[in-house]
């Protein structure tokens, strides 16, 4: 419907202008006027002509300009007497009659024989002549039409309504053509879209053709779901372990925790030395326990963004060479060679002093725990273009590229995380979140057999 009215505007519009043009539009001009005036038309040209006519002595003649004019369009001109007699003649050829009568005049003037012909008057001494300009039927064409108006008005109504009706039909198929070439793809569009909402990502739609850009983003738009999809299978995956990992930590200690005290409570005489073991497994166990739900409770805080910091300007290099120390005096680490290496004496930095001790000990603790006693490892603190860098690299056993993809998620625990090695398994996470809410970023690379260094870079 929409094609069908533009063609039916379209069809008005032309018609106006048609009109406007034939009825108000510019003739068709002759050539120059005379004494190098604009062009004329050929009526104006024979009306305006009588100015370069004299009569001196009975003696006819023409303007300079009027003979130049004549003679440069290739007409002509005959001057007549009260009696129809030629008696002055300009630039025509011998075959024009010299003699004419009312009826001739006409019939030269409405059929063009054997030029076409205008006929105009001059005036002198209250005596007028009748003068004729004739002007090559080649250039300059004349065609009388005779017709009824009732009938030719009929005529024009019943074209215009078959015009009309053939525009409409043609449209209409057209139209319908069109729009659904129009309407198709956008069909398609859709249903692509519905699909997408109900889970169904694998999307390929053609990219060519007016909604090309359209489909190309909804592949986009499928693939990035479709990858979406696949990441939250496997986090969801993850988390599920997790939890049934944690649970397991939990279950653990406190089924020994039960056993133990089970067992003191019977009425079986236990020594003092094994009371004393007894207790201080009991005691391990709820440390363990406390420890887990801190760390639960840590990283939970510092994802939502609820911990407040205890921010204070403290030497990063007195920081972590504490942080070295204390670990080589807080485990038995005899086969294991810690190195710390700065060349600075100096570097401020506002931060929390425990949030930031615990990430580091982190990364350290885990390059001690989950490798061989004989690793090495190496903590380096330099400050290069405007960045604190915080190296922690060990020459252990590497960590697979399926553990590297998710060893910062609180929802995984990596497969090569030894059976005997107690922890929250909530270690790295922990860290991220420190470094990130300390406005750096951390990454790590690893191979396996090869080690694994951990860079943590601050914004100075």
């Amino acid at each position: 419907m929409s094609i069908i009215m533009v063609i039916i505007v379209v069809g008005l519009v032309n018609g106006f202008i048609a009109f406007s043009l034939f009825q108000f539009g510019p003739r068709e001009s002759y050539s120059y006027g005379i004494a190098n005036e604009h062009y004329i038309t050929p009526e104006d040209y024979a009306r305006q002509f009588f100015q370069y006519i004299s009569l001196e002595k009975g003696q006819f003649s023409l303007d300079k300009d009027a003979q130049n004019s004549l003679m440069e369009n290739n007409a002509w001109i005959q001057i007549l007497d009260t009696d129809y007699k030629v008696i002055f003649q300009f630039n025509g050829n011998k075959e024009l009659p010299q003699i004419y009568t009312p009826m001739t005049l006409v019939h030269n003037y409405k059929y063009a024989n054997p030029d076409t012909m205008f006929v105009s008057e001059v005036s002198f001494e209250e005596e007028t002549y009748t003068y004729l300009i004739g002007m090559p039927y080649s250039d300059i064409q004349r065609t009388f039409f005779t017709f009824n108006k009732t009938y030719f008005a009929s005529i024009i109504g019943g074209l215009a309504l078959l015009v009309l009706a053939v525009d409409l039909i043609l449209g209409l198929l057209f139209g319908m053509g069109f729009s659904r070439g129009l309407t198709k793809p956008v069909g398609q569009m859709i249903k692509s879209i519905e699909d997408l909402t109900e889970g169904h990502y694998n999307q390929v739609l053609p990219t060519n053709g007016l909604y090309g850009s359209v489909f190309s983003n909804i592949n986009k738009l499928s693939d990035q779901l479709q990858s979406n999809e696949k990441e939250r299978v496997a986090i969801d995956t993850m988390r599920e372990n997790w939890i049934s990992n944690i649970s397991h930590d939990i279950k653990t200690p406190l089924a020994s925790i039960r056993g133990y005290g089970e067992l003191l409570r019977s009425d079986e005489r236990i020594s003092e030395e094994n009371m004393h073991h007894y207790l201080k497994v009991i005691e391990d166990k709820a440390l363990y326990i406390s420890n887990l739900v801190d760390d639960l409770n840590l990283s939970t805080r510092l994802e939502r963004g609820h911990l407040v910091l205890n921010l204070q300007t403290v030497n990063l290099v007195t920081l972590l060479r504490d942080i070295v120390i204390d670990v080589l005096n807080g485990v038995d680490i005899s086969n294991v060679h810690l190195d710390w290496n700065c060349d600075e004496t100096q570097i401020l930095y506002e931060l929390d002093s425990i949030l930031f001790r615990r990430g580091i000990n982190n990364i350290l603790y885990n390059a001690i725990i989950h490798n061989d006693k004989s690793v090495n490892i190496k903590v380096k603190l330099s400050y290069e273009e405007g960045q604190i860098h915080i190296q922690v690299a060990d020459d252990g056993k590497g960590i697979s590229p399926e553990d590297l993809l998710y060893i910062f998620n609180r929802h995984y625990r990596g497969t090569n995380t030894s059976n005997g090695v107690e922890g929250t398994g909530l270690g790295m996470a922990i860290t991220k979140q420190i470094i990130k809410i300390h406005g750096g970023e951390i990454s790590v690379k690893s191979e396996l057999g090869s080690g694994t260094c951990f860079e943590i870079i601050l914004p100075n």
